[in-house]
């Protein structure tokens, strides 16, 4: 995942390029990650784009034999839909890029990267995003929700996740553009 810094794109816009990691928008940070809590962040895809990877950056490991599982959503409503993309699992147990070799196509809409381990990595992470879960308008300027979140068993790919509003810092995912 080289050049975080200077190719972290929020949008899968006109104006990107082949090659470009892209992610969700939000101040970057870090964060260490809750075992077996899969987190979903929106992704706003503007115009036809493919991917060829997908992952994150882990400062520390999760510990020996621990996994990331990387997966797509589609949006439904608003929220984590049906899965558009499971990416398999990658080692979780160690410092460096973490990313998956992919070949997708996304829909122009909202998709929603979804990261799960079954360890406890530290990930960069990204702050003050506040674009998901509002049910009110006091929420919007009262609680900066990063991403949604659910809770598993295991690190099986959930179908249809039953997801709740996340607050406070979210892992970053990002995919590369073909």
């Amino acid at each position: 995942m080289a050049s975080w810094n200077d190719q972290n794109r929020h949008h899968a816009g006109p104006a990107l390029k082949s090659g470009w990691y892209v992610r969700p928008p939000g101040a970057l940070n870090g964060m260490t990650m809750t075992a077996l809590r899969a987190y979903y962040m929106p992704l706003d895809i503007e115009r036809a784009v493919s991917i060829d990877r997908i992952g994150t950056y882990c400062s520390a490991g999760g510990g020996s034999g621990k996994l990331f599982r990387f997966l797509i959503h589609q949006d439904v409503d608003g929220t984590p839909g049906p899965i558009i993309l499971d990416a398999g699992t990658t080692s979780a147990n160690s410092t460096g890029d973490r990313e998956i070799t992919v070949s997708k196509a996304l829909p122009l809409s909202r998709v929603w990267l979804c990261i799960v381990s079954d360890g406890t990595p530290s990930v960069q992470a990204y702050t003050a995003h506040g674009g998901v879960g509002h049910t009110a308008l006091t929420n919007i300027t009262n609680t900066a929700y990063t991403c949604y979140q659910a809770d598993q068993a295991d690190l099986t790919a959930v179908a249809s996740p039953t997801v709740s509003p996340g607050v406070g810092t979210a892992p970053i995912v990002a995919v590369r553009l073909v």
